[in-house]
């Protein structure tokens, strides 16, 4: 059988594009070397602006609802703001990606588990085997994170900067639930280029660090200094794992019109906040589209293009605001404590009502003063 798409990685970006080429009755396989259930390093926190690419709601893998952010950066005391609409659900990745992955199936896809891939291979089609198993398909979109191999079998070898983070959790402390119902902690600044979370859970707390690679072998120091900032005692840290947040270079390429990518394996991390869940739903439903189109002949522009305006251009800004934010963390914390348009707008961000390149026009001068200090933090 000639399968329509392939799909390789069930990811929330694998899942979002294979749900969205199977009910547009495109015959769609996906496939992932996991089974499901199965978690992944992530501090499982689902923005509103991702919600609202959803055509479902994702109530059912909710552990909580966050209305407000404590900051904590080089002041003596956290500083904590409230938004009256939520801004984050918090949720598990091994819930949250079994439940899009759900939604796939249920619109139609086939998914092949336990499936670890050896070669691409193309002749007019693109054939995927994993030694036992061979899928082929008119289109191929690579979405298997940033450790996967994708891209480099099929020759695109997308450029990224690995990030790096770990996380841990901890039992919530007895009698302090309450503190952790609908409030997430930053640490911002905890480390150079990077900052520290405490997410609450449904019946624990966890606790990362994020930064730049140079970082690496200090994040386990970092994250026992977050950790007691909290309040909260390290050793008691269990579940430890690191992994990689890939960051896309400006020129890596998106896809060559036969074989896109999405989500980490991408680069679609945001660079200012590390967030890749948006990232990977964003471009997953992008890649859909754009294999529909090209499938049903009403394509007009190649991926790269599409994604330039999309999402490309929106995540150059937001790299640049991020090198400026990392000269002077605590100062532009406090701008968002002190002034007081500026909480709110970040609010909008984070529901998804602005973006980095509204912000960039709102600026008007003052983001080439911050392009200038972006690009002295890059020497």
């Amino acid at each position: 059988m000639i399968y329509d798409v392939a799909i390789v990685g069930a990811g929330p970006s694998g899942s979002t594009a294979a749900r969205k080429c199977a009910a547009e009755g495109l015959s769609t396989v996906i496939v992932d070397r996991a089974e499901f259930p199965r978690d992944k390093p992530c501090g499982g926190g689902v923005n509103m602006r991702t919600a609202r690419l959803l055509p479902f709601d994702i109530s059912p893998v909710v552990e909580k609802t966050v209305h407000s952010v404590k900051f904590y950066s080089g002041t003596k005391h956290p500083y904590t703001l409230t938004s009256d609409e939520p801004l984050t659900f918090i949720t598990r990745r091994s819930r949250l990606d079994a439940f899009l992955l759900e939604k796939a199936i249920e619109a139609g896809a086939k998914l092949e588990e336990g499936f670890r891939l050896h070669s691409v291979e193309r002749n007019g089609n693109v054939i995927i085997t994993d030694g036992d198993r061979s899928f082929t398909a008119r289109k191929l979109i690579a979405a298997d994170g940033a450790n996967g191999q994708t891209a480099k079998f099929a020759g695109l070898g997308a450029a990224r900067d690995m990030t790096v983070g770990l996380e841990g959790n901890l039992p919530v402390p007895t009698g302090q639930d309450s503190d952790f119902d609908r409030t997430v902690s930053l640490s911002i600044g905890a480390l150079p280029g990077g900052y520290g979370w405490l997410f609450p859970k449904e019946d624990h707390i966890n606790v990362g660090v994020w930064g730049p690679r140079s970082e690496a072998s200090r994040l386990r120091n970092h994250l026992a200094t977050v950790t007691r900032s909290y309040g909260l005692d390290p050793d008691d840290i269990t579940e430890l794992r690191g992994h990689h947040l890939p960051v896309r270079f400006k020129d890596s390429p998106m896809g060559d019109g036969q074989v896109l990518l999405a989500g980490d394996a991408a680069g679609m991390v945001d660079p200012l906040s590390g967030d890749g869940i948006y990232g990977a739903v964003r471009s997953g439903g992008i890649a859909a589209d754009h294999v529909i189109a090209g499938l049903n002949g009403t394509e007009t522009r190649a991926y790269q293009e599409v994604m330039q305006e999309l999402m490309l251009e929106e995540y150059r800004v937001g790299k640049t605001l991020r090198d400026a934010f990392y000269v002077a963390p605590s100062f532009f914390v406090r701008l968002v404590m002190r002034v007081p348009p500026v909480w709110p707008a970040a609010c909008r961000m984070v529901r998804g009502e602005s973006s980095y390149q509204h912000w960039k026009s709102k600026l008007g001068p003052g983001y080439w003063i911050l392009a200038g200090m972006a690009k002295v933090s890059r020497r």
